[in-house]
Formats: structure tokens, C-alpha cells, sequence
């Protein structure tokens, strides 16, 4: 009997997560974004969708449901499906510990990877993709945001403590070709 894989991916913005998902599901992976569930949730509470809110309700979510909610809200979403088992999954945007424990429970075979680069080359790449108005203007600017990521809180996003829990790590620095 084929047994499903489940893949988690977490990093920085900029540090080609969002890459990594494309080249998975262009290998038949069926994605889901942590993040693109906040932004269901914002769009059925009519919540602007901005980067400050997104975070501001995943924090909030995590504070009333638990930390671990958005990884349940994933946990759901893939069992929905009746063949989920046989299917392979990838999640992106786990930003908290508890999402990681959360998808752990219910995929035993669960591997979280880690993407990362310098943040002078993910600041490039920002600068350059001009792609979403909420992207911070200046490089101290980045490092700032990045450090809001990095809360104590444990109802709040904690990528410091995520990246320890990868099992894989992805050295992204040179080309998308590469």
C-alpha cells in the first residue's frame, strides 16, 4: 500500500519556500499555505488583507485556539480528502512550534525543511520582485519585520524556534535555475 508523504517548509520571506512548494507540486504535491488560511479567515471576518493583519489574526488565532491551530486548520483541510493517506502534501508558512507538533501527531512521517539564505541575497530578491505593496522599503526595514517573527510569546509566530525543529535544511543562494 503506497503511503502519502507530507513535507512542511518554513523560511524567511524571500528564502525560496515559495520555489520549493512550486518544484513539489509540479511533482504532483498538493499544497496548502498556513498563510493562505489566515487569509481565508481575514476574508470571512472582512478583515483587510494586509500584512499586519494576517499576522495580527494568526496571533490572535493562535491566542484562542492555541498555538497549534493553523497546523490543525491544515490537518483538516488534508483529511478532507478521502485518499489523503495515498496522497503526497506540502505545507507552507509554519511559523510556530506548535503547527509543527500539530502536524506531527497526525502525519507520523511528517519532515519539516527548513529554506534559507543570506539576508543580504533575500533582500535583493525582495527589492527587485516589487511584487507585493507590504514589503518593507529598506534592508534594516526586513531585519525589523524578521525580528517580530522571532516573538517569545508562544501564541505568536516564533521562526527561531521552528527553524530548530527542521529536519532538512535548503541552502537557496544562487539561481532559481540552479
Amino acid at each position: 500500500m503506497k503511503r502519502g508523504i507530507v513535507i512542511g517548509v518554513t523560511g524567511l520571506d524571500c528564502s525560496g519556500k515559495g520555489e520549493f512548494v512550486n518544484i513539489l507540486k509540479n511533482k504532483g504535491y498538493h499544497a496548502i499555505s498556513l498563510s493562505d488560511i489566515i487569509r481565508q479567515e481575514a476574508k470571512a471576518r472582512g478583515i483587510e488583507i494586509n500584512r499586519d493583519n494576517l499576522i495580527s489574526l494568526g496571533n490572535q488565532l493562535r491566542s484562542e485556539y492555541g498555538p497549534g491551530v493553523l497546523g490543525f486548520m491544515a490537518v483538516a483541510l488534508i483529511k478532507k480528502n478521502p485518499s489523503y493517506s495515498d496522497m503526497n502534501w506540502v505545507i507552507e508558512s509554519i511559523r510556530n512550534p506548535s503547527e509543527v507538533e500539530a502536524l506531527k501527531q497526525n502525519f507520523p512521517d511528517f519532515h519539516l525543511v527548513e529554506v534559507f539564505a543570506d539576508s543580504r541575497i533575500r533582500w535583493k530578491r525582495m527589492s527587485s520582485r516589487k511584487r507585493d505593496p507590504d514589503d518593507p522599503r529598506s534592508y534594516s526595514e526586513m531585519i525589523a519585520r524578521e525580528k517580530v517573527q522571532m516573538s517569545s510569546d508562544p501564541s505568536k509566530q516564533q521562526f527561531h524556534k521552528v527553524i530548530k525543529l527542521a529536519d532538512f535544511r535548503i541552502k537557496n543562494e544562487t539561481s532559481l535555475k540552479d
